[in-house]
């Protein structure tokens, strides 16, 4: 995601739609994000988000 690249926030994307207890477990939400061991998903609320992810680093 180019707004995490930008803040040099590392990040892993999750592909939710080819694994069932991901979706069962998130529900149906596209883009979800893995930052450490936390799971967001959309929306994503960037001025809220961004601020708590650089904290925990």
């Amino acid at each position: 995601m180019e707004i995490l690249d930008e803040h040099h926030i590392p990040y892993e994307f999750i592909d939710i739609a080819h694994d069932n207890n991901l979706v069962e477990q998130l529900g149906w939400f596209i883009p979800v994000i893995k930052v450490d061991d936390e799971m967001v998903k959309s929306p994503l609320n960037w001025d809220e988000l961004l601020p708590k992810l650089k904290a925990s680093l």
